[in-house]
């Protein structure tokens, strides 16, 4: 599989062929002019590291620990909501594949497998995104939750004060609403691949809150629920009451800004995701890359700092963890292995970014993750 189909990026042509028209936009999607995404991703090509010679590299180890336990590899499977609305079945197919891997899987609190379904598929390798819900003793049941599904982290999200201005997914007709149009029904008709694991796994739904929706709600009424519920901003007060309410390891997701990150940190955070959501919830924020770099400078060499948003590759991951990051997340890249190759797909893409991220490692002269930072790094702003 590695010879046929060697980068994310020969994954990617499949992926669109397979993919409806909907489902890719949701996927690929940015907000409004959508030049975030593509920020995100030429940013790394401005970092080089310069590689070190003359030493044994004939032993490499990916081994990273976080949280006193030690993952397979530096970087986990990030959280996409409605996951199932791109690929069929996806949440279950990336806990079964994060199992295998021993990596971090984050399910989202909008994705389309319950906390109890996905942490049994996962079988201790599961995190889970939460997006504080306005109703405080849905909160707290969700909290409650993930504690009883022996899940240690929790990763809070911070950046959507909003629901996003997303128009390319509109243009095409997707609808978390599922209401099938005659132009979504002729972009699943030439996708038989898609109709045919959506008839299997069945149609998505927001899992998560099956049992706080009302039995008589339509599907539109679920997602008018469900974004009034979560389109809004979390408060010092109540980060403080999750951090009460929460035992185990607490990460806030969304940081750019190293005064936010200062202040979470303060209020009890085990650590940070730098994020800017993909590129999905504004186009006006800066790369997470950049603001990694400016977070790391602010508050010093022991905080845990995680990268989310753009790695497509295990030279990215080698590039994040050298000017900073600890740990990082990775997204879109295990929809185009699902979509292309169906349920081997997400595997595959593990080794992927595991064999790039072995051969660099053997090429700049380190031979575990945590001397990665001791690499010199240079970073060119003009450079594309």
């Amino acid at each position: 599989m590695l010879n046929r189909y060697p980068t994310v990026d020969d994954l990617v042509p499949v992926a669109r062929r397979r993919l409806p028209r909907f489902s890719l936009d949701y996927l690929e999607h940015g907000a409004a002019a959508e030049t975030l995404v593509e920020a995100n991703r030429a940013f790394f090509n401005q970092i080089s590291i310069t590689p070190r010679y003359l030493r044994d590299v004939s032993d490499i180890d990916t081994t990273t620990r976080l949280f006193d336990r030690d993952y397979a590899q530096p970087f986990g499977i990030a959280p996409i909501g409605l996951g199932g609305m791109i690929w069929p079945g996806a949440d279950g197919l990336l806990a079964d594949a994060a199992r295998r891997a021993d990596i971090a899987y984050v399910l989202s609190t909008v994705g389309t497998a319950s906390i109890e379904t996905a942490a049994a598929n996962s079988a201790g390798q599961l995190w889970f995104q939460l997006y504080s819900p306005r109703d405080e003793g849905m909160r707290r049941d969700l909290l409650a939750r993930a504690q009883a599904a022996d899940i240690d982290v929790l990763c809070l999200t911070v950046d959507a004060p909003s629901r996003a201005r997303r128009e390319r997914p509109l243009r095409s007709g997707f609808s978390m609403t599922g209401n099938v149009t005659l132009r979504t029904l002729s972009q699943a008709m030439i996708c038989p691949r898609w109709a045919l694991e959506l008839s299997r796994a069945g149609f998505p739904s927001f899992d998560n809150f099956q049992p706080y929706f009302d039995s008589s709600h339509s599907r539109e009424q679920q997602v008018k629920f469900v974004g009034d519920q979560l389109a809004r901003q979390v408060t010092p007060q109540e980060f403080a009451e999750i951090r009460q309410l929460w035992p185990g390891k607490l990460l806030v997701k969304g940081i750019l800004h190293a005064k936010d990150a200062e202040q979470v940190l303060a209020l009890g955070a085990d650590g940070i995701v730098v994020s800017n959501h993909g590129g999905r919830q504004t186009d006006g924020a800066p790369t997470s890359i950049d603001a990694l770099q400016r977070i790391r400078q602010h508050v010093g060499p022991d905080q845990l700092l995680i990268l989310d948003s753009g790695v497509r590759c295990g030279l990215d991951v080698f590039r994040a963890m050298a000017v900073g990051a600890d740990f990082v997340l990775i997204g879109r890249a295990f929809y185009y292995g699902m979509a292309a190759l169906g349920e081997a797909g997400a595997s595959h893409v593990i080794d992927i970014l595991n064999d790039e991220l072995t051969q660099t490692m053997r090429q700049m002269g380190v031979t575990r993750t945590e001397q990665i930072k001791q690499c010199d790094v240079d970073l060119d702003k003009n450079k594309n």
